[in-house]
């Protein structure tokens, strides 16, 4: 485990250990919408509109991911503000999926009251591009 500018990174251990625990609670619960402004648009962008057709694809999803496409932590304390699920841990994973027909996808998830709760889901970024956006032009 190593600490960097973002915070504290997890080991795989810890990381393979939340998404054995979401793989277990998601068949009894399914998932709840964690940020009615960012989850709602991710799952219209990808079209998916239709509950049972997010949960079809969720389950792709969280077959698809693992420790080595974990992407965090993000914020540094990897702690929600959203109401829904304020103060718990976010994980948040990049890979390139099959279910997405290839596409490099992003992910951010976090559990409460042994529910699965979907923060974001959309497209992967381009590698460093809003980092780019924020430095000053050379000149």
């Amino acid at each position: 485990m190593s600490k960097d500018r973002r915070g504290e990174a997890l080991s795989s251990d810890k990381v393979e250990s939340f998404l054995s625990h979401a793989r277990q609670v998601f068949p009894k619960r399914d998932f709840v919408v964690g940020s009615t402004k960012h989850t709602i648009s991710d799952l219209h962008e990808l079209e998916l509109v239709d509950y049972e057709e997010q949960v079809r694809v969720l389950t792709e999803v969280l077959a698809e991911i693992g420790a080595d496409n974990y992407n965090g932590p993000h914020p540094p304390k990897q702690l929600s503000d959203e109401p829904r699920c304020k103060g718990a841990k976010m994980m948040q994973f990049n890979w390139t999926s099959t279910c997405f027909d290839g596409r490099k996808m992003y992910v951010k998830l976090c559990i409460v009251d042994e529910r699965l709760v979907l923060l974001r889901i959309h497209p992967d970024y381009e590698p460093n591009k809003f980092a780019k956006l924020a430095r000053p032009k050379k000149t």
